[in-house]
């Protein structure tokens, strides 16, 4: 299971939640008709979800989510210190998404709009 995908399990598990919908392991990756049927029920999909854990870091599914793992945070906690940095920055929604891989993805749009929330 790629890195991505445990850490979305580890989210759902701490969320209190049962079910995972992950493309990587959920829509069949080698079968065009099929990949083609599950890609016109997304909006339903998405629309049904209760969260959408958006993965903006990372250039695939085998890079984990910030923040989910340990190893993740300590270098969050190392530019933390001991308060003598402070940063602020100011982005929009879609400065986020900007220069990231999301955009790239087949049905983004349809995640990003249809989803009640995201993560």
């Amino acid at each position: 299971i790629p890195p991505s995908v445990q850490d979305a399990m580890n989210i759902v598990f701490a969320s209190g939640e049962r079910y995972l919908w992950a493309d990587k392991l959920c829509i069949v990756q080698d079968d065009t008709e099929v990949t083609q049927d599950l890609m016109s029920k997304m909006d339903a999909i998405y629309a049904g979800a209760v969260l959408a854990i958006v993965t903006l870091a990372g250039a695939d599914a085998n890079s984990n989510i910030p923040g989910v793992q340990r190893k993740t945070r300590l270098l969050e906690s190392a530019v933390r210190g001991n308060g003598s940095i402070k940063l602020e920055v100011e982005l929009s929604i879609d400065e986020l998404f900007k220069n990231t891989r999301y955009e790239d993805r087949a049905w983004t749009f349809q995640e990003r709009i249809l989803s009640r929330r995201c993560l």
